[in-house]
């Protein structure tokens, strides 16, 4: 009767992926100390008084997205075996956030910027009808 094997754990099993693609672990731990460089650069920055006004915001931001992130994964440790089907619902709510987000997000830069929103005629035309109803007394 054979004994088990034990399963690997995940640092062996990281240290086994980065062995068998050493240059993608090269990229991603070069990447990961320069992002870790910026923020404890930011840290020192906002430590010593001397930061750009939305330094501090731009930090909370970032922790705040981070949290919601991390929040949101912790399912996946403990979920294990979902219906496929549930699975894909799952997907296919969280691809449907991300195209509405980007599209809302495409939708307020290009407004102001379309044709519709403003026109040096159309600017020209709400000007002449605002003092025509202001000196009618009708428009406040």
């Amino acid at each position: 009767m054979e004994l088990a094997q034990p399963k690997p754990g995940w640092t062996t099993m990281l240290r086994e992926h980065a062995r068998l693609h050493a240059p993608a672990a090269l990229g991603l731990g070069l990447a990961l100390i320069g992002v870790l460089a910026l923020l404890i650069q930011s840290l020192a920055q906002l430590a010593g008084g001397n930061a750009a006004p939305g330094l501090r915001l731009a930090l909370l931001g970032g922790a705040a997205g981070f949290a919601t992130t991390a929040l949101g994964a912790l399912p996946a440790l403990v979920l294990r075996g979902l219906p496929q089907r549930v699975e894909d619902s799952l997907l296919g709510l969280a691809a449907g956030m991300m195209l509405a987000a980007s599209a809302f997000s495409l939708l307020a830069t290009s407004v102001p910027t379309s044709s519709i929103a403003s026109t040096p005629a159309s600017d020209a035309r709400d000007r002449t009808a605002s003092r025509s109803l202001s000196n009618s007394g009708n428009w406040r």
